[in-house]
């Protein structure tokens, strides 16, 4: 399963193999939250787990976009993102981070080549893993490159808010 989008296709891999996953509109509780932030875009990604003894290894968001520069990371309390420049579009991808599941900690690393990717799934918290993409579209997009640095509309945008931190559900 592949997702479309203005900048490229988007998918998950669990240890290497693409999986079925559900796109949630993430737009609506952000304008909610967040309503003097504005980004163009915000899903969320989950991943479909049918058998959480089967949710081992590792789990990546991916894309075919290979020409991107990547050029900027946050952390929050429960996130952790990296912001990349493809074509005139700022795209956020985060991926969720908690102890929702007395899980201390969970790791997720930059990919080069592609977003996210958590490097040790926890069985308990299959129904936990999560990623956001967001997305800006700019009109001057040397400013970016220049500063480095990503604005506060991106930065709120690819944090997990209110229901999505502990009560997402695939249904």
């Amino acid at each position: 399963m592949k997702l479309t989008t203005k900048f490229g296709n988007v998918w998950l891999e669990l240890n290497g193999l693409p999986i079925d996953f559900d796109v949630i509109d993430g737009m609506e509780n952000f304008k909610k939250e967040y309503p003097q932030y504005t980004v163009d875009w915000r899903i969320i990604i989950k991943p479909r787990v049918i058998n959480p003894n089967d949710f081992v290894g590792e789990l990546t968001l991916k894309t075919d976009v290979v020409d991107k520069l990547h050029f900027d990371e946050d952390t929050g309390e429960y996130y952790q993102a990296n912001y990349s420049l493809i074509n005139n579009y700022i795209i956020g991808a985060s991926g969720f981070v908690s102890d929702c599941l007395n899980i201390e900690y969970v790791s997720i690393d930059s990919v080069p080549g592609q977003f996210l990717k958590y490097d040790h799934l926890h069985v308990a918290a299959a129904d936990q893993y999560k990623f956001i993409l967001t997305m800006k579209q700019v009109d001057q997009v040397s400013d970016y490159v220049t500063n480095q640095t990503v604005d506060m509309d991106l930065v709120f945008a690819t944090n997990f808010h209110g229901y999505e931190i502990c009560n997402l559900s695939n249904d």
